[in-house]
């Protein structure tokens, strides 16, 4: 969840390195490759009855509905192609603990919002109306008087700390860590084992349904009590069916090689390195004090007479019982 940390910000990701970016976008150019194929099919053969005049106006009505149901349906393949090569990778919010800020980064400018106008949430949510299986979404969101999200540009104010879990409980320790984070700064929370990063891995084109990410995870952590299995299941069906899964798999690896990534404005920049800053300097500024403060007490603290003995026999400091 967390792509980093300081004490000047706190940044992190909504879920958008998923294992599933991407995933089958074959399937989604063959699609639009043979959408276009009849709408061009139909025209042609249109064009051509209508040059001979051998064509009847029901085949023209026919013809033109059929190209504009084909062109919206052409819409959906190329959606999919367009959110997984063509949109971000993540979009990413900072939080700010001593200025008690969050903002929302957003393709048209980040969104400034005050933490403490953020409320807690779990939504969850299912694939159709006839599915059992729900997900769910840890967020923080700033509401207004009906209880729904306030907008800017259309963008609600509302970001997701992390995946999404299959869990409620799931996912509340990623709310629970940016709460502690807000309230106490970096000290408040432990640092994270290893920080996120837009980079691609290499591994990613075989990480079927997330497989390579628990085998990463289970091999870093097979040494600590309650870690889940190697998911020896999934990499026995991609080896056994790898002609056809890892076609399909490779095009996330492509999606997340190619796909932008979030950049914050420099005016953002430059105000997280003032605090950076600010705080290196109240750091030092204490560091003196406390020397400062252990000088003057080894000032005042009384000094021991130095003992000086010639064969034994004392001459200056101490008594003649030392």
């Amino acid at each position: 969840m967390v792509y980093a940390i300081s004490p000047a910000y706190l940044e992190i990701g909504q879920g958008g390195n998923s294992p599933m970016r991407g995933w089958g976008a074959i399937i989604f150019v063959g699609l639009s490759v043979l959408i276009c194929s009849i709408i061009y099919g139909v025209l042609t053969l249109t064009k051509d009855s209508l040059q001979s005049h051998d064509v009847a106006l029901f085949d023209v009505v026919f013809a033109i509905v059929m190209v504009v149901a084909l062109t919206a349906g052409l819409a959906v393949p190329l959606l999919y192609l367009w959110l997984s090569f063509f949109s971000v990778t993540d979009p990413t919010v900072r939080l700010n603990h001593k200025r008690k800020k969050v903002w929302l980064w957003t393709g048209k400018g980040p969104i400034e919002i005050d933490w403490s106008r953020l409320t807690p949430r779990v939504e969850s949510s299912v694939a159709t109306a006839y599915a059992t299986v729900k997900t769910y979404r840890g967020q923080y969101a700033e509401l207004g008087p009906g209880g729904e999200p306030l907008r800017t540009r259309g963008i609600p104010h509302v970001f997701q700390c992390g995946q999404i879990s299959a869990a409620e409980s799931g996912v509340l320790p990623s709310m629970e860590y940016v709460r502690r984070y807000m309230e106490g700064g970096p000290d408040a929370v432990s640092p994270p084992e290893k920080l996120l990063t837009h980079a691609v891995r290499w591994y990613a084109m075989v990480n079927l349904f997330g497989m390579a990410d628990d085998w990463v995870r289970w091999r870093e952590n097979r040494d600590k009590p309650g870690i889940a299995p190697a998911p020896w299941t999934r990499t026995i069906i991609f080896i056994v069916l790898f002609p056809i899964f890892f076609p399909l798999q490779f095009t996330n690896w492509l999606a997340l090689a190619v796909a932008p990534r979030p950049k914050w404005p420099r005016e953002l920049e430059a105000l997280h390195r003032a605090d950076l800053l600010a705080w290196q300097s109240e750091q030092a500024a204490a560091r003196s004090a406390d020397l400062l403060h252990n000088r003057a007490q080894e000032a005042v603290r009384p000094r021991r007479k130095p003992v000086i003995r010639v064969n034994g026999e004392l001459i200056s400091g101490g008594d003649e019982t030392s």
